[in-house]
């Protein structure tokens, strides 16, 4: 991470040679955040007048819902709650940057009161020791060519808007007060590269369409056929005189870093179940992956700032390939075995996003 950090800082250094003005600082020193200046983040309907189809795309996408959605705003009030409003910017640095950058943490600029837009990723000129993001102060936006756009805006070409460092303050990095995990983990790009020699970013994956096109949706898990894609699964059932042998492989060959990753709460839950001939459920058990924590009381799983220790670390690595054993008894009336492999947000979640459903006969 530190070389990742030291090659960012450099080129922006360059940049700013040439003439051009950056709240940029190395980010290793501390920041007194009152020195920063103001910057006005345009919404993404400004953008939308240009740009009608990348809009389109983003508001589908979970950076248009990063502050506003349902499932951020109540673990945010949670966390709100337990550990108080001080912290309210461990969380917003990424959710919500506009209003950490202008030091408006209470919003009352209605700018500032933004999911992570157009304007947050094309302007990023780097973060600074809180990882939190420091952005370009002329107006510019980046992008892989440079264009002038008359009235609308100049673009200035930085091809670092193509790989994980544009990604990384957000989604590699987590907070040097957290005690525990919250949202994010370590992905080790650097490892996945060199342990498969593929040289994948992020956007190659996450910002492309099936046919290859560039796509603003950020494809993810709340994308089915993505998430269905993600993972090899195979599985057998042996008939035993006491139970059903349920054995499968799971096997990551394209996501280049641990699966799930995520929230404290996020687990891949892996069920099976047997079932009769009108499927009804007669007996299930079930595994998790993911990294989950539970409290001082054994309640698991729990949000990471509640967690006293960690109950389960076993997310799946890149080009892992895992074994995994079900002994199921035998009972009355069963007809078939049902593996069920899903994508949990927390536990509560009432939808189950699914990566691979199969049934056997038994």
């Amino acid at each position: 991470m530190k070389n990742i950090s030291k090659i960012l800082f450099a080129e922006l250094a360059m940049i700013c040679m040439a003439g051009l003005v950056y709240a940029v600082i190395n980010p290793f020193q501390e920041t007194d955040h009152t020195a920063k200046k103001e910057r006005a983040f345009r919404p993404a309907e400004y953008c939308q007048q240009c740009h009608p189809k990348e809009y389109d795309q983003w508001s589908k996408s979970a950076h248009s819902f990063s502050f506003k959605g349902p499932v951020f705003q109540n673990f945010f009030n949670q966390f709100l709650n337990d550990t108080g409003v001080k912290n309210k910017r461990v969380c917003l640095r990424c959710h919500a940057p506009a209003a950490v950058f202008n030091e408006d943490l209470e919003m009352k600029v209605p700018e500032n009161n933004s999911p992570v837009s157009c304007e947050i990723c094309h302007s990023i000129a780097g973060y600074d020791s809180n990882y939190e993001l420091l952005f370009d102060m002329a107006g510019n936006m980046f992008s892989t060519n440079k264009a002038t756009l008359g009235g609308g805006h100049d673009v200035l070409k930085n091809p670092r808007i193509n790989t994980t460092e544009w990604c990384a303050p957000c989604h590699t990095l987590v907070n040097p007060n957290q005690k525990n995990i919250i949202c994010s983990q370590d992905i080790r790009y650097n490892s996945w590269k060199e342990n498969t020699g593929r040289p994948e970013q992020c956007q190659d994956c996450h910002m492309r369409d099936s046919q290859g096109n560039v796509d603003h949706t950020f494809r993810g898990i709340s994308d089915p056929a993505f998430l269905k894609d993600a993972l090899k699964i195979r599985w057998d059932v042996a008939i035993e005189p006491e139970n059903y042998k349920v054995k499968l492989i799971i096997y990551n060959d394209k996501i280049a870093h641990l699966f799930p990753l995520g929230m404290s709460l996020t687990r891949v839950v892996i069920e099976a179940a047997i079932v009769n001939r009108e499927s009804k459920t007669l007996y299930k058990q079930e595994a998790y992956l993911g990294k989950l924590y539970e409290d001082k009381d054994g309640l698991w799983p729990i949000a990471g700032w509640k967690g006293s220790k960690i109950r389960i670390d076993n997310a799946i690595s890149p080009l892992e390939s895992r074994m995994m054993v079900f002994n199921l008894p035998v009972v009355t009336n069963a007809d078939s075995i049902v593996l069920k492999v899903y994508y949990s947000r927390y536990p509560e979640d009432k939808e189950q996003l699914i990566i691979f459903i199969d049934q056997k006969k038994i």
